[in-house]
């Protein structure tokens, strides 16, 4: 086949679409738009860095584990070149137009975009020194090898002499680009959203656009700063009739390959966005089903070469969704095309083994946790035997292959064997003494004669415990303990702080405190731990900074933030600093230490807080607190599905006061079994036969999941604009005016980032 490959059009025809100028010579009417999809499909280059149409220099690194979890890190920077995979054939007059578009220039950088079309190359370079000191200009070359300029030659601060034509500094907010070409003239113009800036007419003597492939260079410095640079609203308009559709099936040859699908795509759109007057010029058209015809026999093929390349023994868990994308792309084909799928049988064995392999990893998660449980019994005692029995009922609920990896299932054995030994020397007259043995007044030294005395009595018979008479002096020394413990302990679980602000208020904004320079601290009274949840407690508030005051007080100047909602955590030498916002308003799960809030771009200090290490348990056995383990077992979601990662310590904590709870205080906590799927799921297991089926009836949990954030936001939203309707709607009317609208988005919203408490 020719390696001449023609255009595709997807959009629909546009007869006229050109902004022409007063002094426009060219006149571009009846044209037709021909651009193919800006699209990873129809572009080489870093796909993840073409987005909604737009070439940017922007991408998302993934990384998957060798259990499958996927992570994935934002890129913001870099150079990235994007070229056509189809050429076009403009002949002697066409119309080319882009736009570009700034977020904020990055101090001291030579950023650019570039676009060439054969000899033709058009850059845009924005520089500056940061906020309030931004500059663009666009600048027009022409020659016979532009394309090693445009690729990496051009630069803001290199002289060319292929150079025709610059603008002054226009700045750099969104700009469009037109560019009208007939019989060897160019005409250049420059808009500032839609105000005329630059216009130049230019000649040449020699030219050849019968076959060019547009491409595209995206350059942004990433090391400072996240703002973006972008290529955008990409538009080719050229002739197009029957006799050019015809050239193009006749360029394609009989014979195509996989490569050239998408070429035969692009003939037969063009072929569909021309009239039935042009479409009857056109003598070839069987040519062209001829190939269609080759093409469901080409995608199977190449798929079966794909899954041919599996090899079984190099899968890993990781390669899961990979080979389900393989499973349904081939349930896709129709039997003609399963036809020419040879390699089913070794994409059927790679299923197998994914699923060998998720079984395997499933029965290690349940086996680690019952090994931890084992290790976790310590030194069996009368005190704590019963440890020994939950440990046995765990691995009796394992599968066969799971038994198999507990590795210190030898350490259960050998402390049942401890609790047989303990239960043959138990009898009631060495209860009886044990209990004599606790000292009159009870201090939380004598924690292991009560316990042990109360559990050695606890595996007698009936019939002997009734011959151990001083029996209620140990019972009434662990009520003692209790209450020793109970003193000294308080369950303290994390939560969410609002800062308050604490600078003064006037007119224009937020002044910063005068004692510290700050604007947020945390509440009077209140004392962050380890794990809880911070807000900066200034979102949509105007912080002023760069503050100067009269001899009186009064303010005479200052710089304001605006609406302040980019936050972060990084240091406060801003410049150059690689600074991530905080996550949903907030900073989670923090750490100990001090803890400083910035405002992302200006870096002025917001807060400054000291987290403490969270108190944490100390107790001896039987520590009564099983009303709180209840509390934190029913703050977790109601659906194992709804579990994440920000329930762990929740669930974490939990355990560690359930290890402390005896047999007889059990009892009084309810739902133990879902605790502990609770951590199994939490680490990978998937439980299919339990679940609470509790509901939340809170106002404004939208999603029902007992908890309140942007998910609910988003059901609320989608809700409102008839894309997925809520069953029971009545709760959505968050402001209970009878409707449900935007102003329940907005007191939603105000609940979530701390700036209102509708919520009871």
């Amino acid at each position: 086949m020719s390696k001449r490959i023609i255009s595709l059009l997807l959009a629909i025809v546009i007869l006229a679409g050109s902004i022409v100028s007063a002094t426009a010579a060219i006149d571009t009417t009846g044209l037709v738009e021909i651009t193919m999809p800006s699209t990873s499909d129809y572009y080489t280059g870093e796909s993840t860095s073409i987005k909604y149409g737009w070439f940017c220099c922007d991408s998302v690194n993934y990384n998957i584990d060798e259990e499958g979890n996927v992570t994935s890190s934002a890129v913001k920077g870099g150079d990235r070149y994007f070229v056509s995979k189809i050429a076009y054939n403009l002949s002697d007059k066409f119309e080319v137009s882009f736009g570009t578009k700034s977020d904020n220039q990055n101090p001291n950088s030579n950023n650019r975009i570039v676009y060439q079309l054969g000899d033709l190359a058009v850059a845009f370079f924005s520089y500056g020194s940061g906020t309030n000191d931004n500059h663009g200009i666009f600048r027009f070359y022409y020659g016979a090898d532009i394309a090693s300029i445009g690729g990496g030659g051009i630069s803001y601060t290199d002289s060319s002499d292929y150079l025709i034509g610059e603008t002054e500094d226009i700045g750099i907010p969104y700009h469009k680009v037109v560019i009208r070409f007939e019989n060897g003239t160019f005409e250049f113009e420059v808009y500032n959203d839609d105000t005329l800036v630059y216009e130049l007419s230019h000649e040449v003597a020699e030219y050849d656009f019968s076959n060019v492939t547009p491409a595209i260079r995206v350059y942004k410095r990433s090391s400072v700063w996240d703002n973006g640079l972008y290529m955008l609203d990409h538009i080719i308009m050229a002739n197009l009739n029957g006799d050019t559709v015809s050239e193009s099936i006749a360029a394609l040859g009989t014979e195509i390959t996989y490569d050239d699908m998408i070429a035969v795509s692009a003939v037969r759109n063009w072929y569909d966005s021309i009239s039935e007057v042009e479409q009857a010029k056109v003598t070839n058209l069987a040519d062209l089903e001829a190939l269609e015809a080759q093409v469901p026999a080409l995608i199977a093929g190449n798929f079966n070469e794909i899954i041919g390349a599996i090899v079984i023994d190099d899968l890993r868990l990781a390669d899961k969704s990979t080979i389900e994308d393989y499973r349904a792309e081939y349930e896709s084909f129709t039997d003609e095309q399963k036809a020419f799928v040879t390699n089913i049988d070794n994409l059927a064995a790679a299923e197998a083994e994914i699923l060998r392999l998720i079984i395997l990893k499933k029965d290690t998660n349940a086996a680690n946790i019952v090994n931890d449980e084992i290790l976790a019994m310590g030194e069996i005692t009368f005190a704590n035997y019963l440890y020994v029995s939950d440990a046995r009922k765990s691995y009796e609920t394992l599968t066969a292959q799971g038994k198999t990896l507990v590795a210190d299932y030898a350490v259960l054995t050998a402390a049942e064997d401890t609790v047989a030994a303990l239960r043959k020397s138990v009898n009631f007259r060495m209860v009886a003494n044990m209990v004599a043995e606790i000292s009159e007044t009870v201090t939380l030294a004598d924690n292991d004669a009560v316990f042990n005395a109360l559990g050695a009595y606890s595996m007698l018979s009936t019939a002997e415990k009734r011959l151990v008479e001083n029996i209620q002096v140990a019972i009434d020394a662990a009520d003692i303990l209790i209450g020793l413990e109970t003193e000294n302990n308080t369950l303290i679980s994390p939560k969410i702080v609002s800062l308050e602000l604490i600078g003064k208020k006037i007119s224009a904004g937020w002044l910063p405190n005068a004692d510290n320079g700050r604007y947020t601290d945390v509440p009077a009274g209140v004392t962050i731990y380890a794990g809880d949840t911070v807000k900066p407690g200034v979102y949509w508030e105007n912080l002023l900074y760069n503050v100067q005051y009269n001899e009186d007080g009064s303010v005479a100047s200052y710089s304001g933030t605006g609406t302040c909602y980019n936050i972060t955590t990084g240091g406060n030498n801003w410049w150059g600093h690689s600074m991530q916002p905080l996550s949903n308003g907030a900073c989670r799960n923090v750490s100990v230490g001090t803890l400083n809030l910035y405002h992302s771009n200006i870096g002025i200090h917001i807060a400054q807080v000291e987290v403490k290490e969270r108190p944490t348990y100390e107790y001896n056995e039987l520590f009564d607190v099983s009303m709180n383990v209840r509390t934190m077992i029913e703050a977790l979601p109601k659906e194992y599905s709804k579990l994440t990662e920000d329930d762990r310590y929740l669930v974490e904590t939990a355990n560690e006061a359930l290890d402390t709870i005896d047999v007889y205080d059990l009892d009084e906590v309810h739902n133990v079994r879902y605790l502990i799927n609770c951590e199994k799921v939490l680490n990978g297991a998937t439980i299919e036969d339990e679940e609470n089926t509790f509901e939340s009836n809170i106002a404004g949990d939208i999603t029902k999941d007992f908890v309140i954030n942007s998910l609910d936001l988003l059901s609320l939203q989608l809700h409102i604009l008839n894309i997925n309707q809520v069953i029971d709607a009545d709760r959505c009317d968050l402001n209970s005016d009878g409707v449900v609208d935007s102003a329940d988005m907005v007191a939603l919203q105000m609940y979530i980032v701390g700036l209102s408490s509708f919520i009871e």
